[in-house]
C-alpha cells in the first residue's frame, strides 16, 4: 500500500464548525447532514473532532440548553492527529491502528483541512489494491503464459526439424505422412513421396572434405525446397538422403517435380571429379501412394519403401536421374 497516497482515497466532503460555534449548531448541521463527525477548526486547521462516542457522552449527561450553547471547542475530543493528503494509505492505516480512532482529518501542505480519511476510505483502498494486483497477476500470468507456449512451439519446431539442413527430421516426415495418408484413405485423395541421393556422394566427401560436403547437402537442401510449391515438404531422410513429399499429387505431377529438381541440383554446377557428369547430381525415386489397380497400401511406410527402391534402380541404372518405382532405370526421368 505504500505507493497509494491519501488524497487518492480521502472524503473530500467533511462537515466542519469553529470552535467558537455553539454546540446545538454543529449538531444540528451533523444530524441534517446525516454526518458522523465534525472537525473542529481554527483558521481551518483542525483542532478537534466531535464525533458519535462524543455525542452519545453528551446524551448521556443529559446535556442542558446552556451546554448546548457553549461553543462546540468545550465538547471536542482534542489533540487529534491529522495527515497529510500527500502521506501514503499505509502510514495514515499505522495512525488509526496505533490510535484506535475510526477517521483521521486529512490537511493540505498548509496544514488547512481539505478532507477526512474513515476505516471505509482505507478498506476501499485495499480492495482496490488487491483488484489492481489480482488483475496484474492475471495478466503476467496470461504472459507467461504465452512465452510457454510460443518457447513450446519453438521447442517442437526444432525437434521436427534437422539442424544442419533447416528442413524437417525423420520424425516430422513421419509426423507429416501419417496425417497425409490418413487423408487420402479418407477422401480418396492421392500423394506421391520422392527419394533424394547424391551421386557418389562419399568420394566428393573424400575428395573435397566435411565441410564442403556439408555445404553440398545444405545447397541440395534449399535449392529443393525453392523448387517445390506451398504444400510440398522436403525431410532430411538420413544421411545424403532427402524426401521430399507431395500431396494429392498423381505420376505425372511427381515426375515433373522430380526432374524439376534433378535438373535444379545439376544446374547448380558444383564440382564433383567423382561424379557421373562432373558436377554435382542426385538420383531420385518416385512412388505414388494409390495405384489404381491395388489402391492405397496399408501404410505410408510402404510408399516410402517403394521410392527407395525405386532410387535404387536410378543408382543403378547410371545415377543423375529420376526413376518411378516398377519400372526399369531409363536415362533421366523416363518412367
Amino acid at each position: 500500500m505504500n505507493e497509494r497516497l491519501v488524497r487518492d482515497y480521502m472524503s473530500r466532503h467533511v462537515e466542519t464548525a469553529r470552535s467558537y460555534e455553539p454546540l446545538r449548531s454543529a449538531l444540528e448541521r451533523m444530524a441534517a447532514r446525516r454526518c458522523s463527525c465534525t472537525v473542529i477548526c481554527k483558521d481551518a486547521r483542525p483542532v478537534g473532532i466531535v464525533t458519535e462516542r462524543d455525542l452519545a457522552s453528551i446524551v448521556l449527561h443529559e446535556a442542558s440548553a446552556s451546554h448546548l450553547a457553549a461553543p462546540v471547542s468545550e465538547s471536542m475530543t482534542r489533540g487529534i492527529v491529522a495527515v497529510e493528503e500527500t502521506a501514503t494509505v499505509a502510514k495514515a492505516a499505522r495512525v488509526l491502528r496505533d490510535r484506535s480512532i475510526r477517521r483521521v482529518p486529512v490537511v493540505d501542505e498548509k496544514g488547512a483541512i481539505c478532507g477526512i480519511l474513515t476505516q471505509s476510505d482505507l478498506l476501499r483502498a485495499y480492495v482496490t489494491q488487491a483488484n489492481e494486483r489480482s488483475e496484474q497477476l492475471e495478466v503476467l500470468v496470461a504472459k507467461r503464459t504465452r512465452e510457454l507456449q510460443d518457447a513450446n512451439e519453438r521447442l517442437e519446431a526444432l525437434s521436427l526439424t534437422d539442424g544442419l539442413l533447416g528442413i524437417g527430421n525423420r520424425r516430422a516426415m513421419e509426423v507429416h505422412l501419417t496425417n497425409l495418408h490418413q487423408i487420402a484413405a479418407r477422401y480418396a485423395k492421392c500423394y506421391a513421396v520422392a527419394m533424394l541421393d547424391v551421386d557418389a556422394f562419399k568420394l566428393y566427401n573424400d575428395n573435397y572434405g566435411h565441410l564442403a560436403a556439408d555445404g553440398v547437402l545444405k545447397q541440395l537442401a534449399s535449392t529443393t525446397t525453392a523448387l517445390l510449391r506451398a504444400p510440398d515438404r522436403a525431410f532430411r531422410y538420413g544421411g545424403e538422403e532427402v524426401v521430399v513429399v507431395l500431396p494429392e499429387t498423381g505420376l505425372d505431377g511427381a515426375l515433373q517435380a522430380a526432374e524439376r529438381i534433378r535438373g535444379g541440383i545439376e544446374a547448380l554446377g558444383i564440382e564433383h571429379v567423382g561424379g557421373p557428369a562432373g558436377v554435382v547430381t542426385v538420383s531420385i525415386g518416385v512412388s505414388v501412394a494409390r495405384d489404381d489397380e491395388k489402391g492405397l497400401p496399408d501404410s505410408w511406410c510402404e510408399v516410402v519403401d517403394r521410392a527407395d527402391n525405386a532410387l535404387y534402380e536410378a543408382k543403378q541404372g547410371g545415377r543423375n536421374r529420376v526413376v518411378c518405382f516398377g519400372a526399369a532405370a531409363t536415362p533421366q526421368s523416363r518412367c
